[in-house]
This record gives C-alpha cells, structure tokens and sequence, in this order.
C-alpha cells in the first residue's frame, strides 16, 4: 500500500475522505454525493442521476449539507447493504420531485440482507404526498436512526424486516402511517424514541402492526404537533391481518395524545388498538383517547380478539378501556392503571360487549386520578359496564 501524503493536523473532511479512498481504494470506500456524484443540493437542480449513481455504486454514501430533489425509485444494487449518511435532518434533505412515483427509497433485497444503516437526513414527500418515503424489505440487522420524513402516505414502510432498530425518527403528516409493519414474518425489531405528529393532515396511525412477533415501542410518542388538529385516528395499532396469539408485542414507556376530535371519527379511534394479537405487555404508558367534542365515545384502549394481553400501570384518558365484540378476548389484565379525563365513569372503566364479552378480565388497583373531567367520584362508580364476564377485581 502506498504511503499517504503529508497533511495538517487541521485536515479537511475532504482530505480525510480521498485519504481513506486512496489506503483502502475497493475495501470501505466511501462515496461523497456532491464530490464524487455531482449532486448540487441547492434544492432546484435535478439531482436524481448523482443520487441513482450513488446508489448503484454499492458504497456507503455520505450526502453533506443541501437540499436534493429528486425522484425516481432508489434501490441499492443487489447483495450491497445501502448506507446513506447525512448530516442532520435539518442540515441534509432529500427532496421528491412533483410527479415521483413509488418509494423514493425503496431499500429492498430478493434474499435476506444486512448491515443496511439510514442516518441523519430528512425526506420531504410534500411534491408526492400519495407516496411512501422509505420502504425496507428483506433485511435483517439493520438500523434506521435519526431520519425524519415529512408528508407523504407512509413515512417507513417495512415488509419482512428483522432484528431491526429504528432510533430517534421522525415522521410528520403522513397520511396512512408514520411507521408500518405488514409481514407476519418481521421479528424483533425495535422502535426506540420515535415519534410521530400530525399538523393539518389526517392520519390513519402512528404506528401501525399488521403482522410481526416481538415487534416493541419503547419510549415513542404519537400525537399531534402543537397547535394542530385532532386527526389522528390510532396512536398505536396492532391489528393483525392474521391473528397471531403468540405476537408478543411490547408498548413501554410510551405516548399517544390528543387523537382525533370528530365525533364521526369515535367508532375507529384509540389511543391503542389491538386486534388478533396475544402475549403482549403495556407497561407505564400514556394513552389519551380524550377528545374534547367527543367525550363519551374515544377510548383509550380498545381490545378485540386478543389472548394474554398484560396492562401494568398505565395512564388511561377518555372513555376507558373498551372491549369489541368481533370474537371473545381471554385473560386480560389490568394492574395499577390511572383513569383521568372523559367520560368513563358514566359507562364504567372496562366497557365490555353484550355479545362475546371477554373471559378471564382480572384487575387490581386501578383508580381515578386527577385533573379527571364528568367523572363522579372513585367509590361511586362501576369498574364493569354492561355483559357479564369472568372478572376479578379488587
């Protein structure tokens, strides 16, 4: 290997890069999208040759700070894990064209991949709003952290996706989902301090499982952006096109407030949906359903078709927690949840079906905190509303 030139202790991130590419001109190089692609980044140019040029290149690519519109369907090239770094989400900015169709980041493998790293950068899909931002498919030991997508029907999108991290993300007024997961296959994947918001555009959910095992929420926050409107539907939503008893999926630590304030809105809202799924644990959360037009309808929670699912000391607000009638739930337990807010203590806390009515509801400690709104007081009201049950309360 050739010796390097001489440089300066204050060497230039440029002089660093061709030093690195010159040591190591095949293993590790790395790619710059303005230097070595030709990107501008002024956020006029047409930047969609220098992006696909990276992409197809199978290197890591570093995009410095700019805004690059483009459009077009990036895909990395078969058997290379996509690595895309920029500088911040407020400092790098993918920007799609009017007219782009499909993901504009369509991360996606014909055999399982890994190693695929997305970070520091921002995709604004305002030009291409029926559009997904960021779709993964195929990958398995990867990471997703510090992206923020803005607009758009999906901000990440996720097939068969496993062992997966998404960290400190963000998506904004996206109009189905701000994170999705379909494939019954997708396994372990993580979302740690993720958010979602909307401002202005109706939402479907937050988060939105429809298949997966030890998918988990941790520390992650839906609602909406300040000063917005109440359009969000679900905050978290496991509903599985498939029902999986064996689901294990995991709510700790998290947020969902201020869901939608329509009142046609109060049979498909919740803070938490969760339907076909079991072995599942809530654990120290804040699920507001509270709407303020709407204050007998929104629940908090609403269950249908679940086994084995575990709430332990929860903040519930709205209508509490109510039971659907499409198949009977069993074992669902409630320990130390607060009620705050609503109308829940006109219908009771836990709000079951006259028709197949949970089996095996146990509950212990819950209690009417404060700040709680047309609630009389604690010993005043039932716990149970409407059809018998097993239930077992203290």
């Amino acid at each position: 290997m050739p010796l390097l030139p001489s440089r300066a202790l204050t060497n230039t991130a440029t002089e660093h890069l061709a030093d690195h590419n010159q040591a190591h001109p095949k293993l590790n190089a790395i790619g710059d999208l303005k230097a070595d692609f030709g990107a501008v980044g002024d956020g006029v140019a047409d930047d969609s040759s220098a992006l696909t040029n990276a992409m197809a290149a199978g290197i890591p690519v570093v995009a410095p700070d700019g805004t690059y519109l483009v459009g077009g369907n990036f895909t990395p090239p078969a058997g290379r894990a996509a690595v895309i770094l920029g500088q911040g989400p407020e400092r790098t900015i993918f920007k799609a064209k009017t007219g782009t169709t499909g993901p504009l980041f369509n991360i996606t493998y014909a055999a399982q991949k890994h190693g695929i790293i997305l970070q520091g950068f921002q995709v604004d899909m305002a030009n291409a709003a029926t559009q997904t931002a960021v779709y993964l498919n195929n990958i398995d030991i990867s990471e997703v952290r510090n992206v923020r997508v803005r607009n758009g029907d999906y901000g990440f999108k996720c097939g068969l996706v496993q062992l997966t991290d998404f960290v400190k993300c963000h998506t904004l007024n996206t109009s189905v989902a701000g994170y999705y997961v379909g494939d019954a296959n997708s396994s372990e994947d993580h979302f740690i301090s993720c958010y979602h918001s909307t401002n202005g555009t109706s939402c479907v959910a937050g988060f939105d499982f429809a298949g997966g095992i030890d998918q988990w929420c941790i520390n992650c926050a839906s609602f909406r952006a300040p000063g917005g409107a109440f359009d969000l539907q679900y905050g978290y939503r496991f509903s599985y096109t498939v029902a999986n008893y064996n689901a294990t999926a995991k709510l700790l630590g998290c947020t969902a407030d201020a869901i939608s304030d329509r009142t046609s809105d109060s049979a498909t809202v919740a803070a938490l949906y969760m339907k076909g799924v079991g072995n599942c644990d809530i654990i120290n959360s804040f699920l507001d359903g509270y709407s303020l037009s709407d204050l007998t309808s929104n629940p908090a929670v609403k269950i249908d078709d679940c086994r084995s699912l575990r709430f332990t000391q929860n903040r519930l607000g709205g209508r509490g927690v109510l039971f659907g009638s499409t198949a009977v739930s069993d074992t669902i337990s409630f320990a130390q949840q607060e009620f705050f807010e609503g109308n829940a203590g006109a219908t009771g806390m836990y709000v079951l079906p006259a028709s197949n009515p949970p089996t095996k509801v146990i509950e212990s400690g819950s209690y009417l905190g404060n700040g709680s709104l047309n609630l009389p007081l604690a010993n005043d009201f039932s716990r149970w509303a409407t059809a018998t049950a097993d239930r077992y309360g203290s």
